[in-house]
C-alpha cells in the first residue's frame, strides 16, 4: 500500500523521453534517413541512364557522320587519292561551319538545290549517279573511313583549318569559278591535288586585297604589253603546195 501511495512505480519525464519519445524519434529518422538514401540511388541510376543515353546518341550521330563522309570520299575523287579526300573532307566541314549550308555532314553531302531554270543541282555529283554498293574491301574504303575520323576528330577538337567551299575537276570549267575569282568571292588554292580548290573570300578587307592585287597585275601584264612591237601586217601565209605547182605551171608556160 505504500508502494501505490508514492506512486513510485510509475516513470519520470526524463525516464518517458528517453523510453518512448527518443525511440520514436529515433525510428522516424532512420526511416527517413533510408527514404533519402534510396531517393538519391534512385535519383544517381537516373543520371547515369540519362548520360548513357545521350552518349549513344551522340555515338549513334558521330557513326552517321563518319558514314556519310566516307561515302563521299570514296566515289567523290575521280581519281582517288588521299591528298584530295583530304582536301574534299576539309571542304565538307568548310560548308558545315557556314551558315550557307546545312550544319551537319549528312545535310552538306545530300543537299539538293533548286537552279533558277528549275532544274535540281546536287552538291556532290555522285549523289544523282545510281551508283551501286561500295567495295568495302577496297582500298580506297579504308582509306576513306580512316580520314573521315581524323577530319572529324580534328574539327571536334577545333584543330582543323578552314578549307575550301568550292572545287571543281580539271577537265571543266565552271561559270561559278570564273566568276568567283573575277568578284573576288573566291580565291584560287595552291593545293598538290588533282581537282581545282577554291577558298571563300569573307572580310571586306580581304576583298579589297584582292581587287588590289588583280589591278596590279593587270598593270604589270599592260606593261609588258607595251615593249612589244607588233607587226603592222600579218605575215603572208606559205602556199600550199597545190598553189605551188600552179604558180610553176604559168612560169613555164610564160617562158614558152
Amino acid at each position: 500500500m505504500r508502494n501505490l501511495r508514492n506512486k513510485s512505480y510509475l516513470p519520470t519525464r526524463r525516464q518517458a523521453f528517453w523510453g518512448g519519445e527518443f525511440l520514436t524519434a529515433l525510428i522516424v529518422g532512420t526511416l527517413l534517413l533510408l527514404a533519402a538514401l534510396n531517393i538519391h540511388q534512385r535519383y544517381q541510376e537516373y543520371v547515369e541512364a540519362r548520360e548513357q543515353a545521350a552518349f549513344e546518341a551522340r555515338r549513334e550521330a558521330l557513326l552517321k557522320e563518319v558514314a556519310c563522309m566516307q561515302l563521299t570520299l570514296y566515289w567523290e575523287p575521280q581519281r582517288r587519292n588521299e591528298k584530295d579526300m583530304r582536301e574534299i573532307a576539309r571542304n565538307i566541314m568548310t560548308r558545315v561551319d557556314s551558315p550557307s549550308y546545312p550544319d551537319t555532314v549528312c545535310g552538306v553531302v545530300n543537299e539538293v538545290r533548286k537552279r533558277s531554270d528549275g532544274k535540281k543541282v546536287a552538291m556532290y555529283s555522285y549523289i544523282f549517279d545510281n551508283r551501286p554498293a561500295p567495295d568495302k574491301r577496297h582500298p580506297d574504303w579504308r582509306a576513306a573511313g580512316k580520314i573521315s575520323f581524323e577530319i572529324l576528330a580534328a574539327h571536334r577538337h577545333g584543330e582543323l583549318t578552314e578549307g575550301a567551299m568550292n572545287y571543281h575537276a580539271p577537265y571543266v570549267s565552271p561559270r561559278w569559278a570564273k566568276k568567283g575569282v573575277e568578284t573576288c568571292e573566291l580565291v584560287k588554292m595552291k593545293t598538290d591535288t588533282y581537282h581545282l580548290f577554291y577558298a571563300a573570300v569573307e572580310t571586306a578587307e580581304e576583298r579589297a586585297a584582292c581587287r588590289s592585287a588583280q589591278a596590279l597585275a593587270a598593270s604589270l601584264k599592260a606593261d609588258r604589253m607595251d615593249g612589244v612591237k607588233l607587226p603592222r601586217r600579218a605575215p603572208r601565209p606559205l602556199p600550199r603546195p597545190a598553189e605551188r605547182k600552179d604558180e610553176l605551171a604559168k612560169l613555164i608556160l610564160a617562158a614558152q
